[in-house]
């Protein structure tokens, strides 16, 4: 957890990637649970962290598919892909910054 007087010091806050659309599979092992669920999409978040454990305003999120076939590794290059692309959307000049809260109410 990063304490509010760091995560305040940025002018638009601290950010955090998870490897999961948000707030579906917050915590450990995101990725590892989306297989174990048998999920055949799931995808990462850029999140304004807060206090809570992948807590915070949604930046991007961007999804991609799991094959039936797909091992942790290529789930994670995908994830990793993904992330990228975010970036780059995100920090381009035309990118209009805008923060969505996360819907907490989920229906599993």
């Amino acid at each position: 957890m990063v304490p509010k007087a760091i995560r305040e010091i940025p002018t638009y806050g601290a950010w955090g990637i998870h490897a999961s659309l948000l707030p579906k599979y917050a915590g450990g092992a995101p990725l590892v649970w989306a297989i174990i669920e048998g999920e055949k999409e799931t995808g990462i978040t850029l999140f304004k962290m807060d206090s809570g454990v992948d807590d915070g305003d949604i930046i991007e999120q961007r999804n991609f598919p799991i094959a039936s076939t797909d091992t942790i590794k290529e789930v994670y290059d995908k994830a990793t892909l993904a992330s990228k692309k975010v970036l780059s959307t995100v920090f381009s000049k035309n990118y209009i910054l805008n923060f969505k809260k996360q819907d907490k109410v989920l229906d599993l």
